[in-house]
């Protein structure tokens, strides 16, 4: 008996939004400073604030990403800041430690944010670094497509 291996369409062609479509997405369970969604193999997870700069809050979204990370099954993590207008260094320095957990596991993890936002990260020398940085959640999702990269 032969099977036929499906061909997934790359990021830059013309199906590859269908393709995405095609994965479904699935609610996760229910985080109190963050939105979760599964879309196929990777998770998007969007903080539910849009100022990341009190210590409560930046305590609340790591503890939260962290859970995540630690109890559920996510190896390819997009972290949407798109509706974040402010964002601290202490908030940056959370995310370190999700990317290095992520990393101890064999995941990976993606930003996508707005110019102003980025800025931030270029300053600190963490865009293209330690982060990669994208302009939407599409372009970060596709990117765990891209290259070869087996998500699935």
């Amino acid at each position: 008996m032969v099977c036929a291996t499906p061909t997934i369409p790359t990021p830059r062609s013309g199906g590859f939004a269908l393709y995405l479509s095609s994965l479904g997405s699935r609610a996760m369970p229910d985080y109190k400073s963050i939105d979760v969604q599964q879309i196929g193999p990777v998770t998007v997870v969007k903080p539910s604030l849009d100022r990341i700069v009190h210590h409560d809050a930046i305590q609340a979204i790591s503890d939260d990403l962290m859970e995540l990370v630690a109890t559920e099954a996510v190896n390819n993590l997009v972290l949407s800041l798109k509706r974040v207008s402010r964002y601290s260094s202490e908030a940056i320095g959370g995310l370190i430690r999700v990317e290095k957990q992520l990393r101890a596991k064999g995941g990976q993890m993606k930003l996508c944010m707005d110019d102003d936002l980025r800025e931030l990260f270029r300053i600190a020398s963490l865009d293209g670094t330690l982060f990669e940085i994208f302009d939407s959640e599409s372009d970060a999702v596709a990117a765990f497509f891209e290259h070869g990269r087996d998500v699935l």
